[in-house]
């Protein structure tokens, strides 16, 4: 996952402090990013049993693919029934 796996291994010690910071702020992201998502993800009574990632896609984003509520397909020929 990470490009130095032992950086212990590094012998200029700036140069590892560098890279342990930056492994440091990895985890810290793949920690936030994990929290995040568990947070976002179960469904809530106080939105109609959607979750608050569906509640943002209906709400930003309500004719995408990603949307929990989709539009049906008429036939063609129902399409002709309606009065416009």
């Amino acid at each position: 996952m990470f490009l130095f796996r032992n950086v212990s291994r590094i012998d200029s010690p700036p140069l590892r402090q560098k890279l342990s910071a930056y492994i440091d702020m990895a985890n810290r992201n793949m920690m936030l990013s994990d929290l995040m998502t568990e947070r976002n993800n179960p469904l809530l009574t106080e939105f109609e049993g959607y979750s608050p990632i569906e509640m943002y896609l209906l709400m930003r984003d309500p004719f995408g693919s990603n949307c929990p509520v989709q539009l049906n397909q008429l036939p063609e020929n129902e399409y002709s029934e309606f009065l416009f």
